[in-house]
C-alpha cells in the first residue's frame, strides 16, 4: 500500500491543476499583504468620497416630510447622516484620533439633537442640553483635550446612573427587567470611561482604543440580550468582548491587524482553508475517475493488490495530500507575510482566545492557534474527500464528484436555517452537514443549536464516514472493467 500511496502522491503533485491552485494561493497572499498594509489609504479613498453620498441623502430629504409620522424617523436618520458626513469632511485632514472620535461618537450627538428638534414633542430644555453636549464635543476636538471630554461624559453617566437606580427602586414587576438593563448599561458606560481615563486611552484608533470599543459595544449587546440575535451570535459577541477586556487588563496588542502574525492567521482561517477544500475536492474527485477515463484502471487492477486496498490507498492519498498542502500553504504564507511585514511579528503579536468552558480569555502564539484551527478542520476536509470519492466511484465521472461536495456546503447552510426554524425540522440534526465541521467546538464553544454537542456530532460523523467508505469500496469491488 505504501508504494501505491507514494506513486499517487507523485502523480497528483505533477498535475497542473494543483500547481495552479498553489500559485493562486501565493497570489492571494500577496494581495492580502497589500490590502492589509495599505488599509488606511484604501479606507480613506472609499470613505472620503462623501460628496455623492451626501447628495443622495439630501435628495432623499427633499422628498421627506418630518411632520409626517411615518416619514419622520427616516428624515431624522438621513439628516443626521448628512451632518455627520459633512463633519467628517471637515476633519478628514486633521489628526487621525479626531476623525476616529467623530466616527465613533458624533452621530449620537447629532441624532439626539435632530430627534428632539423634529420629534413629535419638541422640548426646548432638552434641545438646549443636547446642543450644549454637542458643542462641548466639538470644543474638545478643537482643543485636543480628550481627557476633559471623557471626564464630562463620566459625570453625565454617573448622573444618569443615579436616575436609573431610583427608577429601578420604583419599578413595577412589568418594567423591572427593562430598568435593570438600563442600570447595567449605565454601569458599563461608567466602567469603560473610567478605564479610558485610568489607562490614558485617547480616541486615536490605537489597539487599546479598539479593545475598549469592542468591549463596550459587545457587552452592551450582551446586556440587552436582543431576542432577534441568535444565542450562537451572542456567544461570539461575548467572547470578543472578553478577549478585548483581557487585552485592556494586560495591555497586549491583540487588535492590531497590520502585522505578519494577524494577517497570516486571518488568511489561513479564511482563504487558506477555502483553497485546501478546493484541492482535496479536485484530488478526490479525479483520483479514481481518471483511471477509468484514461483506461489505466486495467493496468492498476492487474497488480497484486485487492480492490479494497487500492481504493483505501487512494483515499489515504487524498488525506496525505491535504496535510502536505496544509503545510506547504502555511509555510509559504509565513514566508510571504514575514517578508511583507516582519518575521519578528510572529513572536510579538499573539492571538486572543476565549475559553468557553472556564469563561476566561487568554493569548496564544499564532502558530499554535493556526495549528489548532487546521487540525480541527481536517475531519471536515476528509469528509469532503469521502463524498467526492464516493460520487466518483459511483459514476466514474469527475465533474459531478466535484459539484456534489460544493453543493453540499451550500445545502448545509439551508439545513442549518431549517434546524433553527422549529422543532418539526429537528430530525435534520441526523444529517451530516450540521455535524461535519468539528472545529465549531474549538475552545469549548457550544454548538449553534442546544440539541447538538461534540459527542453527538462525532458519532454522526463517524457513521457517515464509515458508510461512505464502505459503500465506495463495495461499488469499486463490483465495478465491471471488461468493456473499459
Amino acid at each position: 500500500m505504501v508504494n501505491l500511496i507514494g506513486n499517487e502522491i507523485k502523480k497528483i503533485f505533477a498535475k497542473w491543476a494543483i500547481k495552479i491552485i498553489i500559485l493562486m494561493a501565493v497570489i492571494l497572499m500577496i494581495i492580502e499583504c497589500i490590502m492589509v498594509k495599505h488599509e488606511d489609504e484604501i479606507y480613506q479613498m472609499a470613505y472620503y468620497d462623501n460628496a455623492s453620498t451626501i447628495e443622495f441623502y439630501e435628495e432623499e430629504l427633499k422628498s421627506l416630510n418630518p411632520e409626517n409620522e411615518e416619514e419622520r424617523e427616516i428624515y431624522i436618520s438621513d439628516k443626521s447622516q448628512v451632518e455627520l458626513l459633512k463633519l467628517e469632511e471637515e476633519y478628514k485632514n486633521e489628526e487621525k484620533w479626531k476623525f476616529e472620535c467623530i466616527t465613533q461618537n458624533a452621530y449620537d450627538y447629532i441624532y439626539n439633537i435632530n430627534e428632539i428638534k423634529y420629534g413629535s414633542k419638541e422640548n426646548d430644555k432638552e434641545l438646549k442640553k443636547a446642543e450644549e453636549n454637542y458643542n462641548d464635543f466639538l470644543n474638545m476636538l478643537e482643543s485636543g483635550d480628550w481627557e476633559q471630554y471623557t471626564k464630562q461624559k463620566l459625570e453625565i453617566a454617573k448622573a444618569d446612573l443615579e436616575v436609573s437606580q431610583k427608577e429601578l427602586e420604583n419599578a413595577t414587576t412589568i418594567n423591572k427587567e427593562e430598568k435593570e438593563q438600563i442600570v447595567e448599561s449605565n454601569e458599563l458606560e461608567i466602567e469603560c470611561l473610567e478605564i479610558r481615563l485610568n489607562k490614558k486611552i485617547p480616541y486615536d484608533g490605537s489597539y487599546m482604543d479598539e479593545a475598549l470599543n469592542i468591549y463596550s459595544s459587545g457587552m452592551q449587546t450582551v446586556l440587552h440580550d436582543n431576542e432577534e440575535i441568535p444565542q450562537s451570535a451572542l456567544n461570539e459577541v461575548r467572547a470578543d468582548a472578553m478577549i478585548a477586556k483581557y487585552a485592556l487588563d494586560t495591555e497586549k496588542d491583540l487588535f492590531n491587524y497590520k502585522n505578519a502574525s494577524r494577517a497570516y492567521s486571518q488568511y489561513m482561517e479564511s482563504v487558506g482553508l477555502m483553497l485546501l477544500a478546493v484541492i482535496i475536492i479536485v484530488v478526490a474527485a479525479s483520483i479514481i475517475s481518471e483511471e477509468f477515463n484514461k483506461g489505466t484502471i486495467k493496468q492498476l487492477l492487474i497488480r497484486p493488490y485487492k480492490r479494497e486496498t487500492i481504493w483505501l490507498a487512494k483515499f489515504l492519498t487524498t488525506i496525505i495530500v491535504t496535510i502536505i498542502s496544509m503545510l506547504l500553504i502555511s509555510i509559504i504564507a509565513i514566508i510571504i507575510f514575514g517578508v511583507f511585514f516582519s518575521f519578528e511579528d510572529f513572536s510579538i503579536y499573539n492571538v486572543g482566545v476565549y475559553d468557553y468552558n472556564s469563561g476566561s480569555a487568554y493569548s496564544m502564539n499564532v502558530f499554535e492557534y493556526v495549528g489548532i484551527i487546521l487540525i480541527s478542520k481536517l475531519p471536515f476536509l476528509i469528509m469532503l474527500s469521502a463524498i467526492a470519492m464516493f460520487v466518483s466511484t459511483l459514476t466514474n465521472g469527475t465533474a459531478l464528484a466535484v459539484a456534489v461536495p460544493l453543493l453540499g456546503q451550500i445545502a448545509g447552510e439551508f439545513v442549518n436555517s431549517l434546524l433553527g426554524a422549529g422543532k418539526k425540522y429537528r430530525f435534520l440534526k441526523f444529517f451530516i452537514t450540521p455535524n461535519w465541521d468539528l472545529s465549531i467546538y474549538n475552545f469549548g464553544k457550544p454548538a449553534q443549536f442546544e440539541f447538538l454537542n461534540f459527542k453527538f456530532s462525532l458519532v454522526i460523523y463517524i457513521i457517515y464516514l464509515a458508510a461512505l467508505i464502505g459503500l465506495s469500496i463495495y461499488r469499486f469491488k463490483k465495478e465491471d472493467i471488461k468493456n473499459i
